[in-house]
């Protein structure tokens, strides 16, 4: 097992970092060499004769010399050297308590040397030695992440690995895949790279805690391990179970299943009080007046019905989460209503969804993203979710179009890592393989750099012998021909289709940057945003066949849809949106829940709604799942060569 001390060779100094493992060994590796150090002249000959001593692995004698030094020229830099070396000498002789005790005091001597580093890591080294795991993790985290990136690749890397020992010893797993992602970030071999991202993949499998996933899905250093941990979160979601993480070593993690919240007997409502709790002033009052449009006009079809009509009362959340539950207490209490449809905003559905389950006042959201529902019997979703979107898109991919190995570039903001997650469940659900996952900046225009990095061509030295025979055809030619030929690597594409979640905007850029890099014949892969003329008005020849999930659309198939855009048009003078439509589907599903439950007791219509199965509405033929979300197949567009929007 081979270990190592930061090293000093006369009046050089070669820095390097020790670590043994007895049962995963850590080799040594030499570090950045070239620190000068000035040696006052009276010590000079003593300091030589002992760095000679050291260099032969004589450490006895070494010592002995180093003594000295530290004994006759206590205050100069000789001195200084001397301590640092005595305690190198200590670790390489395994004597790790006293190898730790000589790096702290030389630490606590010279808080200002140019070695503090090096001593510091090797104090946390000798800790890790003695099994005090704790205390060697405890001494790393007082360097911060720009520190130990300025020390150097080769120094940083060597850093986290200690970091990730350290977290792996105490069955902290989140901080072993936060270390093990910060070496990916920092290593260019892909041979290497596998051997972590395998390590990284079982210590995720050993995550049973949401909150240290999402920790990781935020801060990890590369973008594979943040999109590994948010498709770990969003299976551990999805199972609505909880689990126990051992804090011992001989404890296995154990599943446990929470139960089910009761219905109870429910109270009575007014059956034809319906509320509504909707963003309607500041940012997002455009969104809210849409889905309430759709609201009203879904209530205007049961006026002309023959057995009862409602009263829609209205309450603006203006996108607060505390007014929103303070909008859910009045309509209950005051205007005793049967059911609440709303809000829209994830945050705003929380709250709404709390209040109204501990009411036991039935709440039908309209936020898309996953969770709300989860929060108990009374409270449900109907929104088009990523999962719905992303399920439709991939089935249709596999089944459909054959593809099966598939590349994502999303954005690194909240959406883009929850589409991209969603994706490569949906992938994998169906035996397809994500092969390529780059994310950038929300505001990014320029995608050269994720672009390449994807296809293989970022950076040569990762292609070594194509790059050198490219170089070595470069010079023949030019001594044949005097000038110098364009020559670059090819494009390494080993997917089939790649998923873009973002704005045909952003997504026409991304396209042509594509194209530049002679990416073709891949299909491009979209979300719902992409159902409109602007996709091809702002991408052309670059985003032709691209496919993408649609809901509202003129030239549906579906002739539920095509009279519920009629109506729209008839009474507000436009085309109705996803959340008009939404809006419009919410309240015609709790109108035939109440109708099929001919009681006004509020836990019967929450028994009837979670019992609507193959309903058609104009979004499409909606069943409720386990989850209380409302799922449907929705149709698949695609962009023909002259911009035309076809539904498959």
């Amino acid at each position: 097992m081979r270990t190592f001390i930061f090293s000093l060779l006369l009046l050089q100094v070669v820095a390097g970092c020790a670590v043994k493992r007895p049962k995963q060994g850590l080799s040594g590796i030499r570090m950045e060499p070239g620190i000068s150090v000035y040696i006052e002249p009276e010590a000079k000959s003593t300091y030589q004769l002992a760095e000679r001593e050291f260099q032969s692995k004589n450490y006895d004698q070494a010592l002995t010399h180093y003594q000295q030094i530290r004994s006759r020229w206590p205050r100069g830099k000789a001195a200084e050297i001397a301590t640092y070396r005595a305690a190198s000498i200590a670790y390489y002789k395994e004597d790790y308590a006293k190898a730790a005790r000589e790096f702290e005091a030389y630490v606590r001597k010279y808080p200002s040397s140019v070695f503090s580093f090096d001593a510091t890591y090797n104090l946390a080294a000798s800790e890790y030695q003695l099994g005090r795991f704790d205390r060697s993790q405890q001494i790393l985290e007082r360097f911060k992440k720009d520190e130990v990136r300025k020390q150097g690749v080769r120094r940083a890397v060597t850093f986290y690995q200690l970091l990730a020992l350290n977290a792996s010893s105490q069955l902290n797993h989140r901080e072993a895949v936060l270390a093990y992602s910060n070496q990916i970030s920092l290593i260019g071999d892909e041979a290497s790279k596998r051997l972590l991202e395998e390590k990284i993949d079982d210590q995720l499998d050993k995550i049973a805690n949401a909150r240290d996933l999402q920790d990781i899905s935020a801060n990890a250093a590369d973008p594979i391990s943040r999109a590994k941990a948010g498709k770990r979160l969003s299976a551990l979601l999805a199972t609505k179970s909880e689990f126990i993480k051992s804090e011992t070593p001989n404890v296995k993690s154990e599943k446990v299943t929470v139960a089910p919240i009761e219905l109870g007997a429910g109270s009575s409502g007014s059956r034809q009080n319906i509320g509504v709790v909707l963003p309607l002033s500041g940012k997002f009052a455009p969104y809210g007046k849409r889905a309430l449009e759709g609201i009203l006009l879904a209530s205007k079809t049961f006026d002309s019905g023959t057995q009862f009509g409602f009263s829609v009362f209205v309450e603006d959340s203006s996108s607060s989460p505390a007014m929103a539950q303070a909008a859910v207490e009045s309509l209950y209490s005051n205007q005793n209503a049967i059911a609440v449809i709303g809000p829209l905003n994830f945050k705003e559905a929380l709250a709404v969804g709390e209040k109204s389950q501990e009411l036991g006042l039935v709440n039908l959201s309209l936020a898309s993203k996953f969770g709300v529902s989860v929060q108990g019997p009374y409270v449900f979703q109907n929104a088009l979710t990523p999962q719905i979107q992303l399920e439709n898109l991939v089935k249709f991919s596999v089944a459909d179009k054959g593809l099966r190995r598939f590349a994502i570039l999303a954005p690194s903001n909240a959406y883009g890592k929850d589409m991209a997650n969603e994706f490569w469940n949906q992938v994998e659900a169906r035996g397809g393989k994500v092969v390529a996952a780059e994310f950038y900046p929300p505001s990014e225009t320029d995608f050269q750099d994720q672009v390449k990095s994807m296809i293989g061509i970022n950076d040569p030295r990762y292609r070594k012998a194509e790059w050198t025979a490219l170089q070595d055809y470069s010079k023949e030619q030019k001594a044949t021909t005097g000038k110098d030929p364009k020559v670059k690597l090819k494009p390494i594409i080993d997917f089939e289709a790649v998923f873009l979640p973002d704005s045909p905007k952003t997504v026409a850029a991304i396209a042509a940057n594509l194209a530049y890099f002679d990416v073709s014949e891949v299909a491009l892969l979209g979300t719902t945003e992409w159902n409109s003329d602007q996709l091809y008005k702002r991408g052309g020849r670059f985003v032709e066949k691209a496919i993408f999930p649609g809901v509202m659309n003129p030239i549906t198939r579906s002739a539920s849809q095509r009279e519920f855009i009629r109506s729209y048009q008839e009474a507000y003078g436009n085309q109705p949106d996803l959340l008009a439509a939404q809006g419009y589907e919410a309240m015609i599903l709790i109108g035939e829940a109440l109708q099929k439950s001919q009681s006004d007791n509020r836990a019967e219509l929450a028994k009837q709604l979670a019992s609507l199965k193959d309903f058609e509405t104009p979004i499409g033929v909606t069943t409720f799942d386990e989850n209380r979300i409302s799922r449907r197949s929705i149709p698949l567009y695609s962009l023909d060569k002259y911009g035309n929007i076809v539904e498959q």
